[in-house]
C-alpha cells in the first residue's frame, strides 16, 4: 500500500486541528491510538511523519535556494518564477577586440546568475545609437530576474572616447570588464579578421608586408592593428571615470590555455557563487581550443571565432615585442599586476 506523504501530512495536521471543544477529547484520543502503533519497537506513525517533513524540508529548500545548474533549462524556469523584464546592465565587456570577448561571455553566460545580451548593442561610442535613447538601449537587453546580473559587450567601447563619460552617466558603480591578451597576438588576429571580412589591404598582403618595411626595418607603428593593442593609451581615460576596482581585467591569453582560472576571477569579481569550473570545459583537437561541456555535451564558439594565428616571422614577432614593451610595463602598472605575457 503506498501512501503520498503530502496526504499523510495534511490528514496529520487535520487531526492536530482541534476544530470543536466538542470533538477534542476524541480526536486526542484517535491520535494516541495511531501514534501507540507499533512495527516491533518502532512507531509506525510518528516515524513515517518525521521522514515526511524532512523530505518536504529538503525540497522547500532546494528550491529556494537550488545547487548551480548550468543548463538553459535551469535559467528558462527561473525566469518563469520571478519579476522577469529588461534591465539595465550591471556589467559591461567593454574590450578589447580579438582578445576572447566572445568566449568569455559565452562562458560566464551559463551562469545561472547571469543573463548576457545576444550580439553586441554598440551603444555608447555610436552617436547614432546612442541618440536613439536609454529605451533602445534596454531593448537590447535581455529578460531577467532582480537577483540576476545582466551583462553586454561590445569591444569598440574600449577605444571610445565617449563611452567612459557616457557608461558613467548611466551607471557609476558598474562593474567593467576589459579582457586583453598579448598585443602581438591580438595583432595578428585582428589582421586575420579584416583579411577575412574586409577587401582592404589585408586581402593582398601578407602581415609581414603590411607591418615591416624592409628597407627601413622598422614596424608600421601606425597600422590599425598595432596602434589599436596599445592598451596603456586607452585604460587612462577609463580610469578618470572609473576606479580600478570596478575594472576587472582579463587575460585573454590565459583564457585560450586555461580557462576555468579566468573564469574563476570573473566570478570572483561579479560576487557570484563559483559553479564554472574545470569540469564544464573540454579541450577540442580540431578547433585547438577549450568549449563547453553541459550534461555531457560540448559547446563551442562558431567556426569563424577562435581561429589560429598564422605564423610571422621571428625577426617581426621580436620587433613587435620590443616595441610594445614599454606600453607593456606601464599598462601593467595601471593594473597594478603583470599578465602571463609579461
Amino acid at each position: 500500500m503506498v501512501i503520498k506523504c503530502s496526504t499523510l501530512v495534511k490528514t496529520t495536521l487535520a487531526l492536530l486541528i482541534p476544530l470543536t471543544k466538542l470533538y477534542r477529547n476524541d480526536l486526542i484520543s484517535r491520535l494516541r491510538s495511531m501514534m501507540n502503533l507499533r512495527l516491533r519497537n518502532v512507531y509506525i506513525l510518528p516515524t513515517v511523519i518525521l521522514l515526511c517533513l524532512l523530505l518536504g524540508l529538503f525540497s522547500h529548500f532546494s528550491q529556494v535556494f537550488p545547487q548551480g545548474k548550468l543548463t538553459p533549462a535551469y535559467t528558462n524556469q527561473k525566469l518563469m518564477n520571478c519579476d522577469a523584464r529588461q534591465r539595465l546592465p550591471s556589467c559591461i565587456i567593454i574590450g578589447t577586440p580579438k582578445s576572447g570577448t566572445k568566449a568569455l561571455l559565452e562562458f560566464i553566460g551559463v551562469h545561472p546568475a547571469v543573463a548576457v545580451a545576444e550580439g553586441e548593442p554598440k551603444f555608447f561610442h555610436r552617436d547614432d545609437n546612442y541618440q536613439k535613447g536609454m529605451n533602445y538601449y534596454v531593448e537590447k537587453m535581455p529578460l531577467s530576474c532582480p537577483d540576476q546580473i545582466t551583462m553586454e559587450k561590445s569591444p569598440e567601447y574600449f577605444y571610445s572616447d565617449k563611452a567612459p563619460f557616457r557608461i558613467h552617466k548611466m551607471n557609476r558603480t558598474i562593474k567593467l570588464i576589459l579582457i586583453v591578451k598579448n598585443p602581438v597576438d591580438r595583432s595578428i588576429s585582428e589582421y586575420i579578421h579584416r583579411r577575412t571580412h574586409h577587401s582592404g589591404k589585408e586581402a593582398k598582403h601578407s602581415f609581414e608586408e603590411i607591418v615591416y618595411d624592409d628597407k627601413t626595418q622598422k614596424l608600421n607603428v601606425g597600422y590599425y592593428p598595432i596602434a589599436k593593442s596599445v592598451y596603456y593609451r586607452y585604460l587612462i581615460r577609463w580610469l578618470q571615470y572609473f576606479p580600478l576596482n570596478q575594472i576587472h581585467v582579463a587575460d585573454g591569453s590565459k583564457l585560450i590555455v586555461d580557462p576555468q582560472e579566468e573564469l574563476l576571477k570573473v566570478q570572483d569579481f561579479l560576487g557570484l557563487k563559483r559553479l564554472i569550473s574545470r569540469d564544464n570545459f573540454i579541450y577540442n583537437n580540431t578547433r585547438g581550443f577549450y568549449c563547453l561541456l553541459i550534461n555531457s555535451e560540448s559547446k563551442c564558439l562558431p567556426p569563424n571565432k577562435g581561429h589560429r594565428n598564422v605564423s610571422t616571422s621571428k625577426v617581426i614577432a621580436k620587433e613587435m615585442t620590443k616595441y610594445f614593451k614599454p606600453y607593456n610595463d606601464m599598462f601593467f602598472q595601471l593594473i597594478k599586476r603583470n599578465l602571463s605575457w609579461t
